[in-house]
């Protein structure tokens, strides 16, 4: 039998939307455009590690000196999020916004306190 678990942890800064509400330049917007490119293939490339198949859990682990309220955490991973289904599912990238609403795949989020100036995420996947 395979594995039942895959867990991979990354030094990544969560921001919230709302980072970016009072910054409209078009260099923010630029970069804004560019960070969810970015985070879409750091998920993809991270989900191609990933050989369990649906149905399984997957949890994403904020660990960062502050808190995020649960909205904005679940907004700040969904880009990264939508690049890992595609990647685990073996979808094209341009397709990643859609990998997420496959059958079977089921999303927590926990956050866990950690020092200043440390900024890491753990995407565990366990067989459901």
């Amino acid at each position: 039998m395979g594995a039942t678990s895959f867990s991979v942890t990354v030094d990544y800064d969560v921001r919230s939307a709302n980072w970016w509400a009072d910054r409209w330049t078009k260099g923010k917007v630029f970069q804004k455009q560019q960070r969810k490119r970015q985070d879409k293939l750091l998920g993809y490339c991270l989900g191609r590690q990933c050989k369990l198949k649906p149905p399984v859990l997957i949890t994403f682990t904020r660990h960062s000196a502050g808190k995020l309220d649960d909205d904005n955490l679940e907004g700040g991973l969904k880009h990264i999020r939508d690049g890992f289904c595609a990647g685990m599912l073996n979808m094209p990238l341009e397709r990643a916004g859609l990998a997420d609403g496959v059958a079977g795949l089921s999303f927590a989020y926990k956050q866990k306190a950690c020092g200043r100036r440390i900024h890491k995420i753990t995407i565990d996947v366990t067989r459901c």
